[in-house]
C-alpha cells in the first residue's frame, strides 16, 4: 500500500518503522503541502496523519474525501481518540499494522465481504427543476408500486433544500436517516445492521417501504457529500431490490471555486450513479419553459431519462409534449393527470392509478439489463 504521512518533524525519524508495513511515498509535516501531494502523481493508497489538531484539518479531509484517499489518524491517548471519533471522514487507529492493506472500499471488509457476489438492486432518482412539480409525490409512488409487486424497496429523501418525505408519509417524529447513513459511510462503519435500524418502514398498498428520511433544516447540506451518498446508495443496492432516491431540484456545479463544497454535488453524483433518471415537470407554461430547460442541464448526466408531466389536463398535455419534442431531444414517457389530491398525504393510496404509468417505464427500464443477463 503507498501512503503519504503528515506529522510533525519528528515523524521523519520513524520512517524505516512505517516502511516496514507500508510503501511511504512520501511525508510532510505542512497539511497544505499534504493537499498538493494528494493532488498530484503517484497517487496514494491512504494518508497516515499524526492525531492532532494541527494536522487533522477540516481542508486536508475534504479534499482527500474529494481524492477518494483514505485517512488513517494515528492516535493513543483517550482524550485524543474521543475527539478523533467525532470527526467524519478518516478511521482512527493505534497502530500502522491496523490498517486493511487493501481498503478501497468506504463500507467495513466484514460487510463487503458479506455482500459479495449479491445481486445488485436497482437505482432510481426522481428530480426535477424548481416549483415544486411533485419530485416527492413521484417519489412515493414509485417506491409504492414497487413495493405493491413484492419487492424490497429503500425510498431515500436526499433532497438539500426542502427534503418532505417524512412529513408526505406521517413521519412526524423523525431523524434524518440518510444523513447519519452518510456520516457512517465516511467514518467506514456503515453496515446492514445500521441501515435497517435507520430506516423506518412504512406499509403502503399491500407493501412495504423502508424510508431514510431526509434534512430537517437545510442549512445542513453539507452533511449529505458526494462521496459519501454515492457509498450508502452503491452499500444499499445489495439489500434491497429497488432503491428510490428523492434528489430535490438542483444540479448546478460552482466549477469556479476550486475544491469547494458542492450543495448540488450529491444531487448530481446520485443522479450519474441511477439505473434510471425520472425528470418530473408541471404541465403549465412556466413548469414547460423549466423543465425544457432543465432536461438540457441534466443531459451530461443522464442521457435517457423517463420525462413525467404531473398535474395534467388533455390539452395541457398535449401542448406540453409538442414543445418538449420541439426544443428538446427527449419525449415525454408519461403523464400523470390532474386531479383533487391534498398532497403528499394521498400520494400513496392513489399511486396504483395515478402514477402506473410512470411505474411501467422505470420497470421497463431497470429490468432490462438483468433480461439481458438471463439471455
Amino acid at each position: 500500500m503507498r501512503v503519504g504521512l503528515l506529522g510533525p518533524a519528528g515523524w521523519s525519524d520513524r520512517l524505516d518503522e512505517f516502511a516496514s508495513t507500508v510503501d511511504v511515498f512520501w511525508g510532510t509535516d505542512d497539511p497544505l503541502r499534504a493537499v498538493d501531494h494528494m493532488t498530484a502523481p503517484p497517487r496514494i493508497d491512504a494518508l497516515i496523519v499524526h492525531g492532532s489538531a494541527e494536522f487533522v484539518t477540516s481542508s486536508l479531509i475534504d479534499k482527500a474525501t474529494t481524492q477518494s484517499i483514505p485517512v488513517y489518524v494515528l492516535a493513543k491517548d483517550e482524550p485524543v481518540n474521543a475527539w478523533i471519533d467525532l470527526v467524519e471522514n478518516v478511521r482512527r487507529i493505534s497502530q500502522i499494522s491496523d490498517i486493511p492493506q487493501n481498503d478501497s472500499e468506504s463500507v467495513s471488509s466484514d460487510d463487503a465481504s458479506k455482500r459479495a457476489g449479491v445481486p445488485r438492486g436497482a437505482v432510481v432518482a426522481v428530480w426535477g427543476p424548481v416549483g415544486s412539480p411533485g419530485i416527492s409525490t413521484v417519489a412515493i409512488s414509485v417506491g409504492a408500486l414497487a413495493a405493491r409487486e413484492g419487492r424490497s424497496v429503500l425510498l431515500c429523501d436526499a433532497d438539500t433544500r426542502g427534503s418532505s418525505l417524512a412529513i408526505g408519509l406521517a413521519l412526524v417524529d423523525d431523524v434524518p436517516g440518510f444523513a447519519a447513513a452518510c456520516r457512517l459511510a465516511g467514518r467506514m462503519e456503515l453496515s446492514e445492521e445500521h441501515i435497517h435500524r435507520l430506516a423506518i418502514p412504512v406499509n403502503v398498498n399491500r407493501g412495504k417501504l423502508s424510508v431514510l428520511t431526509g434534512l430537517p433544516r437545510a442549512s445542513r447540506w453539507v452533511e449529505i457529500a458526494p462521496p459519501k451518498c454515492r457509498d450508502v446508495v452503491d452499500f444499499c443496492r445489495s439489500l434491497f431490490d429497488v432503491v428510490v432516491i428523492d434528489v430535490g431540484t438542483g444540479i448546478d456545479e460552482n466549477d469556479w471555486v476550486d475544491g469547494a463544497p458542492q450543495r448540488d454535488g450529491a444531487a448530481r453524483a446520485l443522479i450519474a450513479n441511477a439505473d434510471c433518471l425520472v425528470a418530473v415537470g408541471a404541465s403549465d407554461a412556466v413548469g414547460i419553459a423549466r423543465l425544457i430547460r432543465a432536461l438540457d442541464e441534466v443531459t451530461s448526466l443522464s442521457e435517457s431519462p423517463v420525462v413525467v408531466l404531473n398535474r395534467t389536463t388533455r390539452s395541457s398535455a398535449r401542448e406540453a409534449k409538442e414543445a418538449i419534442e420541439r426544443f428538446t431531444t427527449h419525449a415525454v414517457s408519461a403523464t400523470i393527470a390532474k386531479d383533487n389530491r391534498g398532497g403528499l398525504e394521498d400520494a400513496v393510496s392513489r399511486a396504483p392509478g395515478s402514477a402506473k404509468s410512470v411505474w411501467d417505464m422505470v420497470r421497463a427500464v431497470i429490468d432490462e439489463p438483468r433480461r439481458e443477463i438471463e439471455r
